[in-house]
């Protein structure tokens, strides 16, 4: 039997790695979460949903709109540097799991929900149905 069944027992360095993985992984659904608060805190200083070119966020002056307003925007535009972290750094965790784990099926798994729970919520946000980015980026 191997003392390796599972990445969280392998060490406490690779246990750092798998929770900064899982950070990175949650950006995009952080960011789609904090775009809802900010539009919601929008719509009720503004008595309405925020329309783009017409309620530019920069000019609502309340502080916790600004700060939410502010740490979407960080989080959105992060999503530039992220494409070229995020992808070799599951790369090298898939192979960090198999190397250890020796079970392709739960490294294939392991992969399977990591890019899921990041590609959907930038999928949400590139479709902007509501136009809640063109207003953030107003």
């Amino acid at each position: 039997s191997s003392k390796f069944a599972s990445l969280r027992n392998i060490s406490p360095a690779v246990s750092s790695l798998v929770a900064v993985h899982w950070v990175l992984t949650l950006i995009p659904t952080l960011t789609l979460l904090l775009l809802g608060l900010t539009t919601w805190r929008g719509h009720s200083l503004l008595g309405h949903l925020p329309i783009p070119s017409f309620d530019d966020p920069k000019f609502i002056e309340e502080s916790l709109f600004q700060g939410l307003y502010r740490l979407t925007l960080c989080l959105y535009l992060a999503k530039l540097l992220l494409r070229h972290v995020w992808f070799p750094f599951t790369v090298m965790m898939l192979w960090v799991s198999y190397r250890y784990s020796r079970r392709l099926l739960q490294t294939v798994f392991y992969g399977f929900i990591h890019i899921a729970v990041y590609a959907l919520p930038w999928l949400i946000i590139a479709q902007d149905p509501a136009q809640r980015i063109t207003w953030l980026l107003d």
